[in-house]
């Protein structure tokens, strides 16, 4: 159980944290397979989605891993507004929301499948923003300080 909690899991974590959706755990049932094949070699098991306790057990820590997620997001966030007194009307919180994250834009793939596309710019990430003119936009880095 040791070697699974210390390699497999986060192993299959990095897997998932790199897929365009880490969200969907349906199509990586061949990935856990080999990550299955090459740390317990000597055990023969064929990983599958339904019905599996290697596949259950694997879901239930991303399950908990993307909680994670969300628990320490809304905590940031939480934070953020409670942070600033201009925030402390829910309104004005729902109105810079509306303003700093914009809504993706839904575009069909090569698939026909319909798929969200994010915003090439988030106001949020830049400590100064100009966005009168969107053909235009001068953003200053929070990090850096240098112009994009």
């Amino acid at each position: 159980m040791k070697w699974w909690k210390a390699f497999l899991v986060p192993q299959f974590q990095d897997y998932m944290a790199t897929l365009n959706n880490p969200w969907e755990i349906v199509d990586t049932i061949t990935y856990a397979q080999k990550l299955w094949d090459a740390n317990f070699p000597k055990i023969k098991h064929m990983v599958h989605y339904k019905n599996d306790p290697v596949s259950y057990l694997l879901k239930q820590h991303i399950y908990n891993w993307q909680s994670g997620f969300a628990v320490r997001a809304e905590k940031a966030v939480a934070a953020f507004f409670d942070r600033y007194p201009v925030f402390d009307e829910s309104k004005d919180r729902a109105a810079y929301v509306e303003w700093a994250v914009p809504k993706p834009m839904e575009e069909v793939d090569d698939h026909g499948r319909a798929v969200l596309v994010p915003p090439l710019d988030y106001p949020y990430m830049w400590e100064e923003y100009e966005d009168e003119n969107p053909n235009n936009l001068v953003s200053i880095s929070l990090v850096t300080g240098g112009y994009t």
